[in-house]
């Protein structure tokens, strides 16, 4: 067993190589450099090909069209070609732009057939070109409105009074019903519509134009 001042001198002789660093020595120490960071790489850009880029494109110009299509529709505008593909307009029968006036009614009488009612009247053709085999129907209700007769004839053909008088229902078809009589733009053309067996209670009665060809 060493005695305490042996052990005091093996103490300080393990400890002989320690060096013990001052606050001035210690500022001294240059720190070592760290590498700075690298900064980071961008992110690589992927190109769009052209052929999706095209179909984007057509896509977005057709979104336009349909969208400018419904606004002006809404507004009742029609876009040549555009409204034609979308929603194209039912075939003109050819009476959009037939037109009637004058319409009147009469009874008369028959040797053989009685009483007639005759509806008289006049169409104007307000389309650009002459038409041809204008066809009117007229239709005959009863008391509540009740379909009773419904008759169809081409404009132009009339019947005087005095032949009204004697004629047979087959006669009065015949000549009331020849077509292909031309009207010319702007003008107009007489028609005389004759019905025959009379309901007792005829309340009312049509006129309408149903077509036309060119």
């Amino acid at each position: 067993i060493l005695a305490p001042e042996e052990q005091r001198a093996a103490v300080e002789a393990a400890y002989a190589d320690t060096i013990e660093i001052s606050p001035a020595a210690e500022a001294e120490i240059e720190p070592e450099e760290v590498p700075a960071a690298e900064p980071p790489k961008p992110a690589a850009k992927k190109k769009i090909s052209k052929p999706i880029l095209a179909i984007l494109v057509v896509v977005l110009l057709a979104g336009g069209l349909y969208g400018a299509y419904f606004a002006l529709n809404s507004m009742g505008i029609r876009i040549p070609f555009v409204s034609d593909l979308i929603n194209p307009l039912p075939p003109d029968p050819g009476n959009l732009k037939i037109s009637t006036f004058g319409i009147n009614s009469r009874f008369e009488e028959n040797s053989n057939l009685g009483k007639l009612f005759v509806i008289t009247g006049k169409i104007r053709n307000d389309y650009s070109k002459p038409r041809r085999s204008v066809r009117i129907i007229g239709k005959l209700f009863a008391k509540g409105k009740k379909l009773s007769a419904t008759k169809a004839v081409y404009a132009g053909n009339v019947i005087s009074g005095p032949d009204l008088a004697v004629i047979d229902i087959k006669g009065i078809n015949q000549r009331l019903n020849k077509p292909n009589l031309a009207v010319a733009p702007g003008k107009l053309m007489p028609f005389m519509v004759v019905f025959a067996n009379l309901p007792d209670d005829l309340e009312e009665f049509t006129i309408e134009v149903a077509g036309s060809s060119e």
